[in-house]
């Protein structure tokens, strides 16, 4: 099965603008969220949790709602996959789609993490504190690489022991 078809598979499913960057593909929506639709219809985009495993229900469903529109619908998507298609198994083709999403998730959570890091660890304006002089709102608060390292560390380890912050 051609890769490309998978890829274009996603990118309708999910509503993407034509391409499966971390910065355009959609998060799952919380309850009080209005559900996205796919561009030009009223259908229902498929969203996933990018934070947890293909096996988790939300996400299994989706990723087969996905194999299923390859099967039922791939030869009008992409018309030179037709051979591929009808010869491919049902298993290699969900090997193909859950391969996909986990080479996206990693995309979701390494975009997110160097989005944290990207956070300013040198210095931090104290707005509300008073400066080492004693003048309020005008001191700093430095803080060293390594302690932000190890900070953002126990957080990680509290969240796998499932102590909420």
């Amino acid at each position: 099965m051609r890769t490309a078809l998978v890829r274009t598979q996603f990118i309708e499913a999910m509503g993407c603008p034509g391409k499966l960057t971390a910065d355009v593909l959609p998060p799952y929506p919380r309850t009080t969220d209005e559900w996205p639709v796919r561009p030009g219809t009223e259908v229902k985009a498929i969203c996933f949790r990018w934070e947890r495993p293909h096996t988790d229900p939300d996400n299994w469903a989706g990723l087969m709602l996905i194999s299923c529109e390859i099967q039922e619908n791939g030869k009008q998507t992409m018309p030179s996959a037709m051979a591929a298609i009808e010869h491919v198994s049902k298993d290699d083709r969900e090997a193909r789609i859950i391969q996909k999403f986990k080479d996206l998730a990693k995309e979701v959570r390494r975009a997110h993490a160097k989005k944290i890091t990207s956070l300013d660890v040198g210095t931090v304006q104290d707005a509300k504190g008073a400066g080492s002089e004693g003048h309020k709102g005008e001191g700093n608060i430095t803080v060293k690489k390594e302690e932000f390292t190890e900070a953002k560390k126990s957080m990680r380890q509290s969240r796998q022991k499932g102590v909420s912050l």
